[in-house]
C-alpha cells in the first residue's frame, strides 16, 4: 500500500504529465486550428466582398448592354435590312424601285458600285440607278428616295432628255443617280454568300 505522501506525489506527477501533454500538444493544435479558421474566415470575407463588387459591376454592364441594345434598335430603322451585302443590295434596289414606281417613274437599270466605306459596325452600299419619267415624276421619285425611313442619300444626279428632237407627246427625261445607304452586317462579317 502507498502512503498518503506517495499518493500525493503520484497525483502531482499525473497532473504534471497531463499539464505537460495539454500545454505541449493540445494547446498548440487548438491555436493552429483557430488561426487556420480565422484565415479561412478572412479569405471567405474577401471572396464575398469581391463577389459583391463583381455583381455591382455586372449590373452596370447590364445597364450598358440595355442602352446599347436600345441604340441599335433605334439605328436599325434607319439602315438597310439584311445581314450581308447581297441582302442589303436587294433591299436597296427594292426601295429605289418602289420610290420610282410610286411616283410615276420607271427604274430602267440599277448597278451596284464598289464601296468599302465603314463607320463602326456599319457598312455603306452604293448603287447607280437610271430612272425615266417626266420632270415631276423624277422630282417626286428623288424626294421619295430622300424621305425613305431608311437613310438613303443621293450623291450624284445627271438628267438628260431621252429624245430632245421629238416634239410629240410629253417630255421624257432620263435621270442617272448615285445613291448610298448603310447596313449592319450580321455575325459572319457581312460577306456575300
Amino acid at each position: 500500500m502507498m502512503s498518503p505522501r506517495d499518493q500525493r506525489a503520484l497525483r502531482m506527477g499525473i497532473a504534471a504529465v497531463a499539464l505537460a501533454l495539454l500545454s505541449l500538444r493540445v494547446v498548440p493544435w487548438a491555436v493552429r486550428s483557430a488561426s487556420a479558421e480565422r484565415d479561412r474566415l478572412h479569405a471567405g470575407r474577401a471572396l464575398l466582398l469581391q463577389a459583391r463588387g463583381e455583381l455591382r459591376a455586372a449590373a452596370r454592364f447590364q445597364d450598358s448592354a440595355a442602352a446599347i441594345r436600345q441604340a441599335l434598335d433605334s439605328i436599325a430603322a434607319q439602315v438597310l435590312s439584311g445581314g450581308n451585302e447581297a441582302e442589303a443590295w436587294s433591299d436597296f434596289e427594292n426601295r429605289v424601285s418602289l420610290a420610282a414606281t410610286r411616283n410615276g417613274a420607271a427604274l430602267k437599270r440599277s448597278t451596284r458600285l464598289p464601296d468599302s466605306a465603314r463607320s463602326g459596325l456599319l457598312r455603306r452600299i452604293t448603287g447607280r440607278a437610271e430612272l425615266e419619267s417626266d420632270l415631276p415624276g423624277i422630282l417626286a421619285a428623288l424626294k421619295a428616295i430622300e424621305r425613305d425611313p431608311v437613310v438613303l442619300r443621293v450623291g450624284e444626279l445627271r438628267v438628260e432628255a431621252v429624245n430632245p428632237a421629238s416634239q410629240r407627246g410629253p417630255e421624257v427625261l432620263r435621270a442617272e443617280l448615285v445613291v448610298e445607304g448603310w447596313f449592319l452586317p450580321g455575325p459572319k462579317g457581312g460577306k456575300e454568300q
